[in-house]
């Protein structure tokens, strides 16, 4: 049995609260439905990232899910949820949901903080397993000036090519570079 055969894990979505920013009316009724047939009761919509955010700050949802097109300004929408003084949860997962799907947009939605990318057209399979990797795979969240999201870094496993990033010594290692310089030097105090 091969991994896309496997059988999705079954989870109690009944609970949770999902705020759909779409501009389109068919994608909304799309979305709605797939998660009313997942158990989903707790489910609000809006057509203008405007609306969306004000909908967001009222009901705290669990989940978002961001169109992202034209007349449909998603990595902003992303922006204020991750960055906005007034935003009640910075860290809530924010699913982008979008037919543009160039890496450039990847990236730049990555960038804005999104926690998963769905592409267009959606099926009912690809919108659970993404919210099941939003539950079985909680991400660390990260807040400094320039970003607010989730761990980029989607692979832990350790990597020793070409390309990797150097980590900075810890705190009992000398670099290379500063041994020479400490080598007629000692730690003991003088006396």
């Amino acid at each position: 049995m091969t991994k896309d055969q496997e059988p999705l894990p079954s989870y109690d979505l009944s609970n949770l609260v999902i705020l759909i920013a779409e501009k389109h009316a068919t994608m909304r009724t799309i979305i709605r439905e797939v998660l009313h047939k997942f158990g989903v009761r707790k489910l609000y919509e809006e057509s203008t990232p405007e609306a969306a955010f004000e909908t967001f700050c009222g009901v705290n949802p669990d989940i978002v899910t961001i169109d992202w097109g034209p007349d449909f300004d998603g990595v902003s929408l992303l922006n204020k949820i991750r960055q906005d003084q007034t935003s009640p949860n910075q860290v809530v997962p924010v699913i982008m949901v979008t037919p543009y799907t160039e890496k450039s947009r990847i990236y730049a939605a990555r960038d804005a903080g999104m926690t998963e990318f769905l592409a267009q057209p959606v099926s009912a399979k690809t919108i659970y397993e993404h919210i099941c990797k939003i539950i079985e795979n909680p991400r660390e969240f990260f807040k400094t000036k320039a970003y607010t999201g989730p761990d980029r870094r989607r692979h832990k496993g350790k990597y020793e090519g070409e390309e990797r990033r150097k980590e900075a010594p810890t705190s009992y290692e000398v670099p290379d570079d500063k041994k020479s310089e400490q080598d007629g030097e000692t730690d003991k105090p003088s006396t």
